[in-house]
């Protein structure tokens, strides 16, 4: 299991190693020109206001779209004491596999288009980091953690477990008995 906020941080992270590798590498075979082409810059410029608006659309509880009413539909975990990490999920911030995914369209972009096109993995960032804020915000707001599960049947199902387990139980004499299910 991956709590689902740092699954969207993993892509931010991968979203910005793909833009830096791939404009350092289009930047340095086309030179770095001395500004974007009128057309490249209000495409960049639409795009991220469409990212924005599609942001804002997700932090709303409309049906579809909005990401809070995924959010309150999930299902408490038995045993919040017992997540365990994915084992598709490894410690480090990028996810090295997906990288190429991000990294090839848009080198090939940068390379044949226009330069500025290599940092179009910017935009799943930005993406991506709206629905970490929004699951954060969620979270906050109700005093849980939202997990995605990876079971081979439901490998996106969204699951909560309360933020502090719960206390321990105490004996008749005052220390700490064990929990027994």
């Amino acid at each position: 299991m991956i709590r689902y906020v740092d699954h969207q941080l993993r892509g931010v992270a991968t979203a910005v190693c793909a833009g830096a590798v791939g404009a350092a590498v289009a930047f340095g075979v086309e030179g770095v020109p001395p500004g974007a082409d009128e057309t490249v810059r209000t495409l960049l410029l639409v795009l991220a206001g469409w990212s924005v608006l599609c942001g804002l659309l997700e932090a709303s509880r409309l049906r579809w779209i909005g990401l809070v009413r995924d959010f309150d539909e999930a299902v408490p975990l038995k045993d919040p004491g017992a997540v365990l990490p994915s084992p598709y999920c490894p410690g480090s911030l990028v996810t090295w596999g997906f990288l190429p995914v991000m990294l090839v369209p848009a080198l090939v972009m940068g390379l044949t288009v226009d330069p500025w096109l290599s940092l179009a993995p910017l935009l799943f960032a930005l993406d991506w980091l709206l629905r970490a804020g929004i699951a954060a915000r969620w979270e906050r707001r109700n005093a849980a953690l939202l997990w995605r599960e990876y079971i081979q049947s439901r490998p996106w199902e969204l699951s909560c477990s309360p933020l502090t387990p719960p206390p321990p139980v105490r004996a008749a004499d005052g220390r700490a008995a064990a929990i027994r299910p």
